[in-house]
């Protein structure tokens, strides 16, 4: 039972830090979710701003063409021509710099794009491996679980037989003192009829005085012989009956009390 509870302590420790590792790598996961939701607000923020330029940059190759045709148009003025060479400058330059700004944007959107989806892989395989690790710990109690319940039924049915030998062991001791009770009983009463056998035998076998010599004469004389065999035979009996009873005993017949009945009708 120490050893059933040792494995149980250390069953609940070895659970308790797989559950803090899990919500060590669940917080690692909610803050590359966060990161990842911020890096998304500013790509989509980056693509409204590389909207604006584009709108801005249609703006202004739409004002180009239509300073190009006032060009067109007022040709012959010098001034007026020189005026909008300047401001076609100015609107050169400003596309240049509409176009510097679209081609930052544009690295900083692809930038954006392969930070993300590193972010996205690395948190994939982040996940992936909180999931291997869960599915390795559940495992691992599962069959922890299972040897030890295993091991209490193995125990369950040990005590079991173990109590069966008990109760069958006591049982046949007493059924054994029951059985030797009953034989001393039936060897105190074999007993008592061979004294008594004994005894009516030395009444034929002791030699009479005169008197009663000269007063047997007068009635018939008994068979000494017909009754030595008639006790012995009976004895012999008896003997037989107990020797057969006494094994019965001892062999754990259920017959016994059959042997019983008929060893007290014979007697």
């Amino acid at each position: 039972m120490a050893q059933l509870e040792d494995l149980v302590s250390r069953f609940k420790a070895d659970r308790q830090s797989s559950e803090q590792r899990l919500a060590q790598l669940n917080a690692e996961c909610e803050h590359l979710r966060q990161a990842h939701s911020e890096v998304k607000t500013m790509v989509d923020r980056s693509r409204y701003d590389l909207e604006q330029v584009r709108a801005q940059l249609h703006a202004t190759t739409q004002e180009k063409a239509s300073l190009e045709a006032k060009i067109d148009q007022l040709r012959g003025s010098n001034e007026e021509i020189a005026h909008l060479r300047e401001q076609l400058d100015e609107h050169k330059h400003m596309h240049r710099r509409l176009e510097e700004t679209n081609r930052d944007l544009n690295d900083l959107l692809q930038k954006s794009k392969a930070y993300c989806d590193e972010l996205s892989r690395d948190s994939e395989d982040k996940i992936s491996r909180v999931r291997e690790f869960t599915r390795h710990v559940e495992q691992e109690a599962r069959d922890e679980i299972d040897r030890i319940a295993h091991e209490n039924e193995l125990l369950r049915d040990e005590l079991a037989h173990l109590a069966r030998t008990r109760f069958e062991e006591t049982n046949a001791l007493d059924e054994f003192r029951v059985k030797l009770a009953e034989l001393q009983a039936e060897n105190n009463v074999l007993s008592a009829r061979a004294c008594r056998l004994t005894q009516q035998l030395s009444q034929y076998t002791d030699l009479p005085e005169d008197d009663e010599l000269a007063a047997g004469e007068q009635g018939p004389a008994p068979d000494l012989w017909k009754l030595l065999s008639s006790g012995m035979e009976q004895l012999k009996a008896d003997l037989e009956l107990a020797s057969k009873y006494a094994a019965s005993i001892d062999a754990g017949s259920v017959d016994g009390g059959m042997g019983d009945e008929s060893f007290t009708n014979a007697s």
